[in-house]
């Protein structure tokens, strides 16, 4: 930073990790684009096959062209915005939630509120430096938290307005006033510094686009504090307020910040207001914009590159659940709610469906532009690009999982050659997402192209080449060629007991693989033996609450209905649902899928109306949380409409 000359990250030569966010030092150290997505016009090549595969799959793989080069499978570099025509077209912001119909450019919301009072972004940054004067006089009792500065700095600094006049934005004859245009949803809990430093970043983006100084509706700054102590959260809403009033403030601006902080664990998704905040946008057409700090997302990005790291986002994605947010004020707690449940179509679910696209359109932007802090063709940015695809398969949105694997597989290639063990996990993960979409003959061919490299590189005894067989083996089994499927498993499973350092879970994964192709097949003891065999591995490993003990026990209980034993097999699908009800809540995929297998049981033992709440629950929760063209969610109606007509 040229202002206080912090380092940059390990991983790369941003300088993003100072804390200088004053507007001038801002500008030279925040790419505009960044931790506000909004969509980067860019020309690069395109062109990933309609299909989502590389290159035709079946082929023996061509590595090199005639003069030797290379040859890399295009992909599409286009920006990730949402929505938006052709590439001179302004881009819209990345959390358009909702109506297909509000997903437009940053001006093309006309406000159809009532105008309300907005604070320029002079006033943001004055705030922000009398905070920061005060903690450098008093840094034993800093001011922390929103809260924090509306008690600490805001109240003292208005007490000589007039009554009814006492807000932040009046001060100096209203200077920093004008009409809001941008709606910023916060937690009084939060970290005010972050909050800040969102907005500031917010503004310069804006900016970069061409968009002029812009006012924000901060009730912080703009509500009379004396006269309603937001900070003390004791005075509840009107419920007339609430419905009316309120939702003007939200229809007046043309698009809604969310403020996303930590990252690991947004306070906004835990609390109702917020939630009521982006469903009034949404019902009203007005855009949902994620927002975060940049110091954020450079921890960000330093936490994905860590073992396992890339899994905090998933979970961020997957745990939003609106019915558990919480008000400081409890009526509002329970006006917002009942308004919710009386007005929103689909209630809770359409709530949490729209913080999730918010949030998941979020992290695609904040992925995009945090892969560019990487020095180019470096291991460091093919693994964030790893790990970025694995963070998408992993919310099933396997179309950018394959972007970024095909991304890193370009950058490994041209590190390592296209023979390289790194290539080979490129393709692998390549072959989970096409796997995961349906298209089991593209699986087998990334997973063929795999195995040549891998058995090349590292030998035919090493667990990468197990897995790999594991692969294949699960692809034939999808695909119905259940002896196929027993042969590679067998070849996976040989390899890894005889290795010296095997990784147990994976040995347990290939025992519940062989579980399940012998089910198929209908050798029921033999499946039970397997699962067994990997339910002792992950209790050993795991305990009993966790997702992968969860699994073998659906895993037991399908193999149980197969066999006619019903009574166990509801046991132990009960008790996978137990574990997934305690780790992931009722609106989960996984649990949404016990649900479906739970209903599936009692069809076939012709309890048909017990069968119908369970798959009735599969399908609104498999409608809400995957979408209606997932597979779970087709396989849940297709399953519900054949029992309700019997």
């Amino acid at each position: 930073c040229t202002a206080c000359s912090v380092s940059s990250s390990p991983y790369s030569n941003c300088t993003l990790t100072c804390s200088c966010q004053r507007r001038a030092v801002a500008r030279e150290v925040v790419r505009p684009s960044m931790f506000c997505w909004r969509g980067k016009k860019k020309s690069r090549e395109s062109g990933t096959s309609n299909d989502g595969s590389l290159a035709d799959p079946t082929q023996t793989p061509s590595l090199a062209d005639a003069t030797g080069e290379p040859i890399l499978p295009q992909v599409d570099d286009r920006p990730y915005a949402v929505g938006g025509g052709g590439e001179e077209d302004e881009a819209v912001p990345s959390g358009c939630a909702g109506h297909s119909d509000a997903m437009t450019s940053i001006n093309g919301h006309v406000g159809s509120g009532k105008p309300s009072t907005g604070i320029l972004l002079t006033g943001i940054i004055a705030l922000q430096e009398s905070v920061r004067t005060y903690n450098e006089a008093n840094p034993r009792n800093p001011i922390v938290t929103t809260a924090d500065v509306s008690t600490t700095i805001v109240l003292p600094a208005t007490a000589h307005l007039p009554e009814g006049m006492q807000s932040y934005v009046n001060l100096d004859n209203g200077k920093y006033g004008g009409i809001a245009t941008r709606f910023v949803s916060h937690t009084w809990r939060a970290d005010a510094e972050g909050l800040f430093q969102a907005i500031v970043a917010h503004s310069i983006a804006l900016e970069a686009d061409g968009i002029p100084e812009v006012c924000y509706y901060l009730d912080l700054a703009i509500v009379d504090q004396h006269a309603m102590n937001q900070a003390q959260g004791c005075v509840p809403m009107e419920f007339e307020a609430l419905s009316t009033t309120f939702a003007e403030q939200i229809t007046a601006c043309s698009e809604v910040l969310v403020v996303a902080s930590p990252f690991y664990n947004p306070l906004v998704i835990q609390r109702v207001w917020c939630l009521y905040e982006a469903v009034l946008a949404w019902q009203h057409n007005v855009a949902v914009t994620v927002v975060s700090p940049p110091r954020e997302a450079v921890a960000l990005r330093d936490r994905i590159m860590e073992d396992g790291g890339h899994e905090i986002l998933i979970e961020v994605m997957m745990r939003i659940k609106s019915s558990d947010a919480v008000a400081t004020v409890v009526a509002d707690q329970m006006h917002i709610k009942a308004v919710i449940e009386a007005n929103i179509a689909g209630g809770y679910l359409t709530v949490d469906d729209i913080y999730k696209t918010a949030i998941r359109q979020w992290v695609l932007g904040l992925l995009t532009e945090l892969a560019e802090t990487f020095h180019p063709r470096t291991d460091g940015l093919a693994l964030f690009l790893v790990k970025c695809g694995l963070i998408f398969n992993g919310v099933g949105d396997t179309d950018k999982s394959i972007e970024f694997q095909t991304r890193a597989f370009r950058v490994y290639a041209s590190l390592y050659g296209v023979e390289s063990e790194h290539v080979a996990a490129t393709f692998v993960n390549i072959a989970s997402a096409n796997h995961i979409m349906g298209k089991y003959d593209t699986a087998v061919g990334y997973l063929d192209k795999a195995l040549v490299i891998q058995l090349k590189v590292l030998g035919p005894d090493h667990l990468s080449v197990a897995k790999t067989y594991g692969g294949l083996g699960d692809a034939y089994k999808a695909k119905g060629e259940y002896d196929r499927a027993i042969e590679f498993q067998k070849q996976s499973l040989a390899i890894q007991l005889n290795l010296e350092d095997s990784d147990r879970l994976s040995l347990a994964t290939t025992y519940s693989s062989l579980g399940i192709a012998h089910r198929s097949k209908g050798e029921h003891d033999r499946a039970i033996d397997f699962q067994n065999k990997a339910l002792a591995i992950q209790l050993e490993i795991h305990g009993p609450d966790h997702p992968s003990t969860a699994d073998t026990y659906g895993k037991l209980g399908n193999v149980y209905r197969s066999k006619g034993e019903y009574a166990t097999a509801v046991d132990f699908l009960n008790k996978a649902l137990a574990i997934q009800l305690k780790v992931h809540g009722p609106d989960h995929p996984s649990t949404t899928r016990t649900y479906c297998q739970i209903g599936d049981t009692y069809m076939e033992l012709g309890e048909n109306d017990v069968a119908t709440v369970w798959l009735q629950k599969a399908v609104t929760v498999s409608v809400a949380t995957l979408g209606d063209d997932h597979p779970q969610t087709r396989y849940a109606k297709h399953q519900l409409a054949f029992v309700t007509s019997h």
